[in-house]
């Protein structure tokens, strides 16, 4: 779906930093359908620019998975 939006959107670029593995690791589901098969499926000449700043997303996405564990939250 995002993926699509961009397409929609008429992006030239989708720049991202984590991977579907990284967040099915933090416990967020995901369709496991890639970026580049989906611009490859949609022949689409959108570029793709992945894992900007991987490392300071994983930590997000550790603190997030931490703490969604937490009584109340």
């Amino acid at each position: 779906m995002c993926f699509t939006a961009c397409l929609w959107a008429k992006l030239g670029r989708i720049v991202y930093a984590c991977r579907i593995e990284d967040a099915e690791k933090a416990g967020i589901w995901q369709i496991p359908i890639s970026s580049s098969r989906m611009k490859q499926l949609g022949e689409s000449g959108v570029q793709l620019v992945g894992d900007v700043l991987r490392e300071e997303s994983l930590k997000l996405f550790e603190a997030w998975s931490r703490g969604k564990t937490r009584p109340g939250t």
